[in-house]
């Protein structure tokens, strides 16, 4: 039991003995000796540097990604759906983009109410982007407004949408006072609606209307604006059931009322929820009874100009309530 005390006090003899036989031998002893061997210790490498982060690359705005989705919209000739990209990247677009989708959001506005609600030519063609190639290049040997109109109306009705934003443009550059652009135009303006607002500043934009002054409206605050008496409406002709002409006339007054509803649904009225709901309930039974009808005459250019209108104001009625507006 007393063997462990005894060896460990012999090493702390040994150690004591070899330390103080360094100290006396070495020059300078063991302080010497400790800083000598310090000396030629290698000091530690500095930790290496942390390369500063790279900022990352600006990716492409939510305003950027909308404008570039409404001009291909406008080059597919889906101005309806170009004008909903062009109003979203307004509100999302930086200062960089402002100037190009004001210049977009005029031309497929006015490309839009130059184009909606055409009827579809009699007998339809069978190959229609040809035949518009054909009288695309007549416009252009004699170019004129009403030539280059047209063309347009004539694309639009037989749904050439490829050849669309190009005669379109050149009917609206070639468009002067009182031609059958502006009149076309203003047909649509006369109707109202959500878009009435921004086809009257486009129509402004391109000298086809006069600026209003403000300080002049101001002054006339009572003052309501003169519109022509709506278009009646009539039931579409056809070789329908007599069962089926009744309802017909049903579906031409719900259609009138939902536009009516319609008209009243833009962002300048407070109650525009409740109107767009009421268009939309009434637009719906009218669609359902023109769909009907077209069983039995598929044929009758008259439903399916009914049935196209009442089809496109439920659309831009479902996209105004996407938007949340």
């Amino acid at each position: 039991m007393k063997t462990l005390p005894v060896v460990s006090l012999i090493v702390v003899a040994t150690v004591a003995v070899a330390a103080g036989m360094v100290h006396l031998t070495f020059p300078g002893g063991l302080p010497a000796l400790y800083r000598q061997y310090a000396a030629r210790t290698p000091a530690p490498a500095p930790a290496p540097r942390t390369p500063a982060a790279k900022a990352p690359a600006e990716g492409t705005s939510l305003g950027e990604t909308e404008l570039r989705d409404a001009e291909r919209a406008y080059d597919a000739g889906d101005f309806a759906r170009s004008v909903d990209f062009f109003l979203a990247a307004r509100a999302d677009a930086g200062p960089a983009f402002r100037e190009r989708t004001a210049r977009g959001l005029q031309k497929a506005v006015l490309a839009w109410a130059l184009t909606s609600n055409v009827e579809p030519p009699s007998p339809l063609p069978d190959d229609p982007d040809g035949e518009v190639a054909r009288r695309q290049a007549a416009a252009d040997a004699s170019p004129s407004e009403q030539a280059w109109y047209d063309v347009t109306i004539y694309a639009a009705g037989c749904g050439s949408s490829r050849k669309l934003p190009f005669v379109a443009q050149q009917a609206l550059t070639s468009a002067v006072a009182g031609g059958p652009v502006e009149r076309r135009l203003t047909s649509v303006l006369d109707r109202g609606g959500p878009r009435a607002r921004l086809l009257r500043e486009a129509m402004t934009g391109i000298g086809l209307l006069d600026p209003v002054d403000p300080v002049a409206a101001a002054s006339k605050p009572n003052a309501a604006p003169v519109r022509p008496p709506a278009k009646v409406l009539r039931a579409p002709g056809g070789s329908f059931k007599p069962a089926t002409k009744a309802k017909l006339v049903q579906a031409v007054e719900l259609e009138r009322k939902g536009t009516e509803e319609y008209d009243k649904s833009g962002p300048d009225n407070a109650q525009r929820k409740e109107h767009r709901k009421a268009a939309v309930a009434l637009l719906k039974q009218a669609r359902d009874i023109y769909q009907e009808a077209q069983e039995e005459d598929p044929d009758s250019s008259d439903l399916g100009g009914r049935l196209r209108a009442v089809m496109e104001m439920i659309s831009h009625l479902h996209k105004e309530t996407s938007l949340g507006e």
